[in-house]
């Protein structure tokens, strides 16, 4: 019995001791500065769980690896890889990468961010993310993970090989369509809706969003597309997309996905060149990718950089988000036409989740649908006059301000928003502006609009016809005021034949006619204007927008947080109007930028108008 009892003891205190054993959280050695952490993973078949070693060496080392791009999809760590007596608790994606890449007979050395390095130690991430760019650019091949694979984009992997081939034999990006059966596949209009499909299925994966897989992907020796089982240079994919984007394929492609693939390819074409970008400009570009880490928007972007020297800061994820954004947007405001970055700043177009002053921009907001005024670069709201701004103790932005008129009325919002993780309720209803309606059927008619505006002007402030002012406000004025004379008659029967289509069929509408699928489009195609470009314009730069009408009886577009008795001010150095509203004592909150019909190219001076010294805060 006691001998029994002793045995049955030992084997609890196995099973316990086993338990614990399996439970083990590896402890990572501290890295050297010079050093990086590498993955051995080890191998196995089929259903075997994933076993590693973990080694470090200097970063100056020829040991030859791989570096694993890839996203993480959810925070949460589901799976684990075995790494001697202990485990490393893993994301699901990760795992299934890991899972894939395995050799069945030999070891294969790897990178991956989110083993290599110590997520819990604040000060190892700071260095290794400083290092990233040696790290992939160090790397023998860059293995970018979209994910298991799908049938669905089978179809389309082949069509970029297919496509590549004959973009490749003619020497150019930019091949002749010869509408022949071998060469169909770059004409775009023959590419049927099962590519169409394919292509989408493989761009919409989310790798494709990520702010990091750009300087992962761009600084690679080389890079290789891995889909489950099937694999494709990445480089085929950019030569690919970039000729169908050119030849217009985003009008059959949602055009905010083509837009990330338009980032990657003008920064591989930056970073070919030995171009190197100042991070405000990669910062626009890259507006619509996303991050986890709301600071990463900007620390994934520092490698690629040539001025992050300058800007007072380093990568420190000691930095809270607003400290790091506001920083950015001083150094950015003393700069030459540095009034630009107002256009991406202001209270519409703020997450909530980030306390910055109201003039510097929320670069956590992956707005791909929003669309800066600024960007229409024939507006000169402020003549040839210069800007003189300075950034106080408080980090108010100090600056002059010409104040031209009040919001008299607004409209309802033309199209419920699709930002994520964004919920401007609470805000709109601090400012008194948060109607009864639903939010998801906030849908509203801008011709309803327009019209219920503008019924009492019988007459408008410029002396034009009314119904030229309502028009051209439509569109912001879209081909410049020297133009509009010619273009304002030839858009009246696309103009009024848009009035007649309910508000969901107009908006289907704006993107039906560039196929030239739509009911719709037989009553449109007559006007030799351009047509597309008349309703793109209605579909990207009316989002977020409101329509309204001012105290001296103007018509414009303004942020959708907008309300009646903001004030309309001209910023001298700045190409068009803002909405700001006062606090007190010379100092005001920015709402946003504005259309306001009449006086975007310089009519708001005549007379000289006094300018004021104010603080936006």
């Amino acid at each position: 019995m006691r001998s029994g009892n002793r045995k049955s003891r030992t084997y609890r205190y196995l099973i316990l001791r086993s338990s614990r054993y399996k439970s083990r959280t590896y402890r990572y050695r501290p890295l050297y500065p010079d050093e990086i952490r590498l993955i051995k993973l080890l191998p196995g078949c089929s259903g075997d769980e994933l076993r590693c070693k973990l080694f470090q060496m200097s970063s100056t080392n020829s040991q030859s690896y791989e570096a694993l791009s890839y996203t993480w999809g959810t925070n949460e760590k589901t799976h684990a890889i075995k790494v001697g007596n202990a485990r490393i608790k893993i994301t699901a994606n990760l795992y299934q990468a890991l899972y894939h890449l395995r050799h069945h007979d030999t070891a294969r050395t790897l990178w991956a961010d989110a083993i290599c390095i110590n997520q819990d130690n604040t000060r190892e991430r700071n260095h290794q993310v400083k290092s990233m760019a040696q790290i992939f650019s160090s790397a023998s091949e860059v293995l970018i993970w979209l994910g298991p694979k799908q049938e669905d984009v089978e179809l389309g992997l082949e069509t970029i090989r297919q496509a590549d081939s004959i973009i490749t034999r003619c020497g150019s990006a930019y091949v002749p369509e010869m509408h022949t059966p071998e060469t169909k596949i770059l004409d775009v209009p023959h590419i049927d809706d099962g590519v169409h499909r394919s292509l989408y299925a493989l761009i919409s994966r989310s790798w494709f969003f990520r702010l990091w897989t750009i300087q992962e992907a761009l600084l690679a020796k080389k890079a290789t597309v891995k889909c489950g089982s099937l694999s494709i240079p990445f480089s085929m994919i950019l030569r690919v997309f970039w000729h169908w984007y050119d030849k217009k394929f985003n009008e059959k492609l949602r055009i905010n996905i083509t837009q990330h693939l338009y980032a990657m390819i003008r920064i591989r074409s930056a970073v070919d060149k030995h171009h190197k970008f100042p991070l405000f400009k990669f910062l626009n570009l890259t507006k619509g990718h996303e991050a986890s880490d709301p600071r990463d928007k900007v620390f994934g972007l520092m490698s690629l950089v040539f001025d992050h020297s300058d800007l007072g800061f380093q990568v420190d994820y000691s930095l809270s988000c607003a400290t790091l954004y506001t920083q950015i947007a001083k150094h950015q405001i003393v700069q030459p036409k540095g009034l630009y970055i107002l256009g991406k700043a202001g209270l519409g177009l703020r997450s909530g989740d980030i306390n910055t002053p109201s003039w510097v921009p929320d670069w956590s907001m992956c707005d791909r649908i929003y669309k800066e005024l600024c960007l229409l670069k024939y507006f000169e709201a402020t003549g040839s006059k210069s800007a003189t701004v300075q950034v106080n103790n408080n980090n108010g932005l100090e600056l002059s301000a010409i104040f031209i008129d009040k919001v008299a009325d607004v409209g309802t919002e033309i199209l419920s928003r699709t930002f994520q993780s964004r919920d401007k309720s609470a805000l709109k209803r601090d400012r008194g502006w948060l109607k009864n309606t639903p939010r998801e059927t906030v849908i509203g008619d801008l011709f309803s609009d327009l019209n219920r505006l503008s019924e009492n002007l019988s007459s408008y402030p410029t002396g034009e016809n009314v119904d030229d002012a309502k028009l051209r406000t439509v569109v912001f004025d879209f081909l410049g005021q020297e133009k509009s004379a010619k273009w304002v008659p030839e858009c009246q029967s696309l103009h009024s034949s848009c009035q007649r289509f309910p508000s969901s069929t107009f908006w289907k509408l704006l993107y039906d006619l560039s196929s030239e699928r739509s009911d719709g489009y037989n009553e449109v195609q007559g006007s030799s204007v351009n047509k597309h470009q008349y309703l793109r314009i209605v579909a990207d730069f009316t989002r977020c927008r409101v329509l309204c009408t001012t105290d001296r009886g103007y018509l414009g577009w303004v942020p959708d947080i907008t309300r009646e008795g903001d004030l309309i001010a001209l910023f001298p150095g700045a190409s068009v109007p803002y909405v700001v509203f006062p606090i007190g004592n010379g100092v005001y909150r920015l709402v946003g930028e504005c259309y306001i019909h009449g006086i975007m190219y310089g009519e708001g001076l005549d007379g000289s108008p006094p300018e004021e010294d104010i603080t936006l805060i």
